[in-house]
């Protein structure tokens, strides 16, 4: 797992899996590391941030892209963003810098997110 720039990556240790939704718990064994919280709720118009870090040219790069929700049910939450499909997996966050949902991708480079209530559920908190 890659944690920052110009540091190598760390070991993590998957502690649960599903496979239907796509999701894993890992634990990385690092102390001090910088933590978040769950979105309480989202409408539509809501501003978000996809913050995701990428290997590119051999280099890890931070890589920000705003926009806001357009839809949002119990299973996915909708955005106006379009970004590489490679970034999947990064989080959506609200201003507050809370996790809106897990981004996944449209074949057209729409994100889309698995929303944090699902994400609430999966990991226990």
């Amino acid at each position: 797992v890659y944690l920052e720039e110009g540091v190598d990556p760390v070991l993590g240790e998957v502690l649960k899996r599903d496979l239907q939704k796509n999701l894993e718990i890992v634990k990385i064994n690092e102390r001090n590391l910088q933590t978040t919280g769950f979105a309480d709720s989202v409408e539509a118009g809501a501003p978000v941030v996809l913050v995701a870090k990428s290997v590119e040219a051999g280099s890890l790069v931070t890589i920000v892209n705003q926009g806001s929700i357009r839809t949002k049910d119990k299973d996915v939450v909708r955005t106006n963003i379009f970004d590489k499909i490679t970034l999947g997996g990064s989080p959506l966050l609200n201003l507050e810098g809370n996790i809106v949902g897990l981004s996944t991708f449209e074949p057209s480079g729409r994100l889309v997110a698995i929303p944090a209530s699902i994400l609430r559920a999966f990991s226990g908190f």
